[in-house]
């Protein structure tokens, strides 16, 4: 009993293991788009070629994002108070009789109506885009130590 729920276990953590790799691998296939440049085994940065390896790069960019707002316009309608009902007309033409009612209106109430009007405002948002990258050694020390700190400053920001 004891060697099947350890089975089971490592079964389970090897599901895992391939669960992450294959979302690990997805994810490196978004990052590299087509308009990446190829890799020519040089720093993207200072053009050195001693230990080259890919990293993510980030550059902040600005994103439009286009947001409705709704508001309203004021609008005076009249209102029509109760009418009075003076009878009935009787006429006849091509399609027959036919009869309508005669109304005598008394009063009308002016209001304001509230009508609903959409806005569309386009802002601008901080974005955070990543690229990959061939970095050398000291442009990958330089970037994850300069990364860290304009971290902690952009922390500080209100």
């Amino acid at each position: 009993m004891l060697e099947s729920m350890s089975t089971r276990r490592v079964g389970v953590r090897l599901r895992a293991l391939c669960v992450g790799a294959a979302l690990c691998s997805a994810a490196c296939a978004v990052a590299t788009d087509a308009d990446s440049p190829a890799r020519d085994g040089c720093c993207d940065r200072c053009g050195g070629a001693a230990h080259v390896s890919p990293m993510c790069v980030k550059t902040l960019t600005e994103k439009e994002v286009t947001k409705v707002c709704w508001g309203y316009r004021s609008e005076e309608v009249c209102i029509p108070g109760p009418s009075i009902f003076c009878g009935t007309r009787h006429h006849r033409d091509d399609c027959g009789c036919w009869t309508c009612w005669l109304w005598k209106p008394t009063c009308a109430e002016i209001i304001t109506k509230r009508v609903p009007v959409k806005k569309e405002v386009t802002r601008k948002i901080p974005a955070v885009e990543w690229k990959v990258e061939e970095r050398c050694c000291a442009c990958r020390h330089a970037t994850t130590s300069s990364v860290g700190a304009s971290d902690r400053d952009d922390a500080q920001e209100p």
